[in-house]
């Protein structure tokens, strides 16, 4: 067994044990003590932010004996001493994978797979959790994941090996048994386990799908890789849900797929021919059945492989318009073939000169025709996306310019008064932006980088971002994040509308005056009570309410998950202190 990955999601980036703070105090009547403060080593701590709190503690990236814990109810006291803060010991599971597909005989043991656990989080917005194991063949499986607690269960997808995009020599695990998902509580550690799959029973019954491609003309296709797609879970990601097959001279395809899925699945066929052709699909299949003539047709007259190049300009931070480096340009066109689409997709990014030029379309009349735009700047940039763009293979090449972006500006201070340098200032789209766009261009603003940079010595900050996306116009939160030794705390302005006028080139906001700091601190430690250096703990704010913003958004998720605020972070000394900066309410 060779564990490839275990980790919680956590918020990236690098976390050095916060620094002590400049000396505040030598006794407690030196700080606010009618606001229960206290002084220690130097510090006032306590008087913290009023709220309802959970925390996330992880362990060093050396204790592979210990796993993160979530904190649903976290309380810090007055005085700002919670009590410490216990990691976990993983529970481990650990056995064999049984796969066989029906009827035929084989060693039992002879799969390798991947095997995913996920986890939601206890709290809306906080890390969930991700552990990717291999198992493989002939040694088995040995995971280890945080413990399950009461009415708390994990995701297990199995995934047999040789999904490959191509054939390759022999028949692979994948060719034959399907995947196989589950929901498990993980409560104590077991050995000697069997997961069985590709037999299946009344719980994971299989079903077989049969189909062929052929050219609409009826010339069978050779040189297609076929799978089942659906979803194992209702809010869950498209997943690949079948076995896997490649179609030969006579184009037939057989998929074996588990009926454990919430809804239709969809069937893709992906060429891996050397000529272009369109990725096949057709949907409404019924997983729980078996069933035949579930079949693709690959359009005639769709033209022969033609090179694009798409140059692409704008506006840059000097008023210049010029070539913009590191766009992505996407280009997508369809077309149905009865009850098949046939989908072509080509993606660039754009070179020094502003040009994507490795580009290839089929230039068939009915395909040219749908083939659609969408281009996306790189971080950071003055200029915005641009979507919904015709693309026209005649004439000469003409730059899409990308639209000028609207700039927020302003400058932080500290709770003094005083400019904060080395702030990092991040605008991200706001829920009430995000959740009134339709879920397709949810996506695409999914693919736009984060607009950010550092403030200097004046505490100015500048960041770009779109003006609109479709006829919904953009707001942001600004999330204020200390990358200096200073002890500030971090901080959040939110739901900032930015104007959709062209005409209005930047908004000026006024000087953001971080809060107060509260300084609060407690220890790390292991089961045994042991504690714990290099640990992490995050703290977060849980939302006072979500009905407000629910009822006024247009495609909020079902269960409108309003996320829980990062609060502050710290790492825990050698001694396993923590120290953490909250920003007073």
């Amino acid at each position: 067994m060779t564990r490839a990955l275990l980790l919680a999601a956590l918020l990236g980036g690098c976390l050095s044990v916060t620094a002590a703070p400049v000396p505040q105090c030598k006794v407690t009547a030196d700080c606010d003590s009618a606001h229960g403060e206290v002084c220690s080593d130097g510090t006032c701590y306590g008087n913290p932010p009023t709220g309802a709190f959970a925390a996330l503690v992880s362990p060093p990236s050396d204790r592979t004996d210990l796993v993160a814990r979530q904190v649903l109810d976290f309380r810090i006291p007055l005085d700002g001493r919670f009590a410490d803060v216990q990691l976990d010991e993983p529970i481990t599971y650990k056995g064999t994978l049984a796969g066989c597909a029906a009827g035929e005989p084989c060693d039992p043991t002879s799969m390798d797979a991947t095997i995913t656990v996920t986890g939601k989080s206890t709290f809306a917005g906080g890390p969930s959790f991700l552990g990717v194991f291999t198992a493989p063949a002939h040694e088995g499986f040995d995971l280890q994941v945080p413990r399950t607690h009461a009415n708390e269960t994990y995701s297990v997808t199995i995934l047999p090996g040789g999904r490959d995009a191509s054939p390759t020599t022999g028949t692979t695990a994948a060719q034959l048994i399907p995947p196989y998902h589950v929901n498990m509580a993980f409560t104590e550690s077991a050995a000697n386990q069997t997961i069985s799959l590709g037999d299946g029973d009344a719980t994971h019954p299989i079903h077989t799908l049969r189909g062929k491609i052929s050219t609409t003309s009826g010339v069978p296709v050779s040189n297609y890789r076929v799978v089942a797609v659906g979803h194992w879970e209702p809010d869950g990601a498209l997943v690949e849900v079948s076995t896997i097959d490649y179609t030969g001279t006579d184009g037939t395809y057989e998929l074996q797929v588990s009926a454990d899925l919430t809804d239709e699945v969809r069937i893709v066929a992906t060429s891996y021919a050397a000529a272009l052709r369109p990725t096949l699909s057709i949907g409404n299949i019924v997983p729980s059945v078996d069933s035949e003539n579930n079949n693709l047709q690959l359009p005639d007259l769709l033209g022969s492989a033609h090179p694009v190049s798409i140059p692409v300009d704008g506006v840059n931070g000097s008023g210049v318009v010029g070539p913009i480096a590191g766009a992505t340009v996407t280009i997508t066109g369809s077309v149905m073939a009865g009850t098949t689409r046939a989908t072509i997709v080509a993606v660039d990014t754009t070179d020094a000169d502003g040009f994507a030029t490795h580009l290839a379309l089929l230039d068939g009349e009915e395909l040219t025709a749908s083939y659609r735009m969408a281009i996306v700047p790189p971080a950071n940039a003055s200029v915005g996306v641009l979507l919904d763009q015709p693309l026209t293979f005649a004439g000469s090449l003409v730059a899409l310019r990308l639209p000028d972006r609207v700039a927020i500006r302003g400058r932080v201070r500290d709770h003094d008064g005083a400019p904060v340098k080395g702030v990092s200032v991040t605008a991200r789209p706001a829920l009430s932006f995000l959740w009134n766009l339709h879920p397709a261009l949810q996506s695409v603003l999914s693919t736009v980088p984060p607009a950010t940079t550092v403030t200097p010595e004046s505490g100015e900050f500048i960041v770009f971002v779109d003006r609109a996306l479709g006829t919904v116009g953009g707001r942001y939160d600004l999330a204020f994040d200390s990358t200096s030794a200073a002890q500030i705390p971090n901080y959040t302005q939110t739901d900032i509308a930015v104007p959709t006028e062209a005409t209005i080139p930047a908004i000026a906001l006024p000087d953001i005056t971080l809060p107060d700091a509260a300084f609060v601190h407690g220890f790390v430690t292991d089961p045994d009570g042991k504690r714990v250096g290099g640990a992490e703990l995050k703290i977060y704010e849980l939302p006072s309410s979500q009905l407000t913003l629910c009822t006024q958004v247009q495609y909020a998720p079902a269960s409108c998950p309003v996320p829980a605020q990062l609060l502050g972070r710290g790492a825990s000394s050698a001694s396993g202190e923590l120290r953490v900066i909250l920003p007073r309410n």
